[in-house]
């Protein structure tokens, strides 16, 4: 039995190479847990050049050399959406040292993973590159699957691809898994304390790492982005408790030695101020507030995020009862 973030599952494979991949993947994720009521299960069925995947979802066939990366995006998906309606799970990694995490951050083929593997093999403890729960402003979890690597990370980092047998090799395209003991990873977290935020990107042409630091408003703003939707106000509140305590920056970078010098260093300079909550039961468009002092981001009720600088409590609550100036439909900024 396998858990991705909430979610339950285990997979049967007819196939040993392939089911000896699959496994090896989820080393990490096994838990002791055999009577799960809501647990997945998976069937995989190598059918020639073709691996058939029947799930609770239904039955979807793909090309034999996308078989592992297809059950690995399910699994990711699903980790991402069966998770509990409080809990923002945010599409990043992160690693931990002594049991301080640096949170990365953002959008796919941004260097996230190959900036995890950097910071896993300079001694760090391994939590997740895909998916982080946040559990609480000071505590996220993981989810410890093999790192994924696409072709473009191998160049940056101290270790080499895995050395695949060629039957193993029918089972995997461009995309590859390291375990992460192989990346140079001190050890695997359940949990950790989250201790500063950041949002990489990838960028050859740059020749020193460049570093923004972001405003806790700008900050919450990139993590709603990163979070799998829908977002519930609750979610929102936690996001923006971690947004108030923790160092957040954008990071540029090319190398992997470059930006291992940065993010290791404190990642925001300004002061943090406390947030002010509001509920969407104390507002009558329904919309939850997370205010900041100068700037405040809010969420509407069909999902949309948008910041507004000089928010008054008072103010705001008069302006939503003015007809001719309805604020249930706040633009994404």
């Amino acid at each position: 039995m396998f858990r991705a973030i909430d979610h339950h599952f285990e997979v049967a494979c007819d196939d040993d190479t392939l089911g000896e991949l699959i496994d090896e993947t989820f080393a990490h994720c096994i838990v002791d847990s055999p009577d799960v009521d809501n647990a997945e299960h998976i069937e995989v069925s190598v059918r020639g050049a073709e691996v058939r995947i029947a799930s609770d979802e239904g039955v979807v066939t793909v090309p034999q050399n996308r078989s592992l990366q297809s059950v690995v995006s399910m699994i990711n998906l699903r980790g991402a959406q069966r998770r509990g309606e409080t809990v923002p799970v945010l599409h990043g990694g992160a690693v931990s040292f002594g049991g301080e995490a640096i949170l990365t951050l953002g959008r796919s083929g941004a260097g996230k993973s190959t900036l995890v593997s950097a910071l896993a093999a300079s001694g760090g403890e391994y939590l997740a590159d895909e998916l982080l729960a946040v559990r609480s402003a000071t505590c996220v979890s993981g989810y410890p699957k093999a790192i994924t690597l696409k072709p473009g990370s191998w160049a940056a980092l101290p270790f080499e691809r895995p050395d695949r047998t060629k039957r193993a090799q029918r089972f995997i395209d461009t995309v590859d898994y390291v375990a992460p003991e192989d990346a140079g990873a001190l050890t695997v977290l359940d949990e950790a304390w989250p201790a500063s935020i950041v949002f990489p990107t990838w960028d050859a042409s740059i020749r020193t790492a460049e570093v923004e630091p972001l405003q806790p408003s700008d900050a919450l703003l990139s993590l709603c982005e990163a979070a799998y939707l829908p977002l519930s106000p609750a979610a929102f509140f936690l996001l923006a408790e971690l947004a108030g305590r923790c160092p957040a920056a954008a990071v540029r970078y090319a190398t992997t030695d470059d930006a291992l010098l940065e993010v290791r260093q404190e990642a925001r300079t300004v002061d943090d101020g406390d947030v002010v909550l509001y509920g969407p039961s104390a507002q009558p468009s329904g919309v939850s507030v997370a205010d900041f002092g100068s700037e405040a981001v809010v969420l509407s009720p069909d999902g949309s995020v948008a910041s507004i600088a000089g928010f008054d409590a008072a103010m705001w609550s008069a302006a939503e009862e003015d007809s001719k100036h309805p604020l249930h439909t706040i633009p994404t900024e």
